[in-house]
């Protein structure tokens, strides 16, 4: 894994690979403390990326905008919010016109809360592990779990505006929360490893396949 040198303006980090242009991988931030920071790294054996985004901003919530191509794949995108305040995370939308490519994880890191605001990517996306979900279409499958715990500083959780173009082939756990709204174009689950889709209060779901390999418990 090769390291990048990670500059601080305006609240703008910008990764650059030793020895290479710009990276087209960038964190932009909304808060200026000073302990608030985002880390970007590429492997230089797959050409695929991690992101850590670390929120330590007590006095409010925290947003990050993670910019990039259709062609970046990431390994990991992890968000730590060190607060009690939201870490509120877009992976390509407001400041960005591309998507990404695809991600094997996305996953909140310490106990604080993670809202994903928007999430846009071209490829699969592996697990989705944060407290909320408010917009996601992924193009490619689900091939791993969405995991939406609860969190006291935000209420309940709740799966929002998500479509996935693909199939899902892990469970849905939102046992503590709400499930909204969700299209899916593919398939839930398979006859070889059915999927399990867990819903606390409600389940409010538009899903455009037949859900012939998924159970439902509440």
């Amino acid at each position: 894994m090769c390291s990048c040198i990670s500059r601080y303006l305006f609240g703008i980090t910008l990764a650059i690979m030793p020895g290479l242009a710009w990276s087209t991988v960038t964190v932009e931030f909304d808060q200026s403390s000073q302990t608030t920071s985002a880390t970007v790294t590429q492997s230089q054996t797959t050409g695929r990326w991690t992101v850590t985004c670390n929120a330590n901003y007590a006095q409010g919530p925290t947003t990050f905008w993670i910019k990039c191509d259709n062609n970046d794949d990431f390994d990991m995108i992890l968000i730590n919010a060190n607060t009690t305040n939201q870490a509120r995370v877009y992976i390509r939308t407001q400041r960005s016109t591309t998507t990404a490519g695809s991600i094997d994880l996305i996953a909140r890191g310490s106990t604080g809360p993670v809202i994903l605001n928007d999430l846009a990517a071209q490829g699969s996306v592996g697990d989705l592990v944060v407290n909320t979900v408010v917009r996601a279409t992924i193009n490619g499958d689900m091939t791993g779990s969405i995991v939406l715990p609860v969190h006291a500083a935000i209420g309940q959780s709740s799966l929002d505006n998500t479509h996935v173009l693909g199939s899902i082939f892990g469970d849905i756990d939102i046992s503590a929360g709400t499930l909204l709204r969700l299209t899916v174009d593919g398939d839930i689950g398979t006859a070889q490893s059915p999927s399990t889709i867990s819903v606390r209060d409600n389940l409010y779901a538009g899903m455009s396949s037949v859900i012939a390999w998924a159970s439902r418990t509440r």
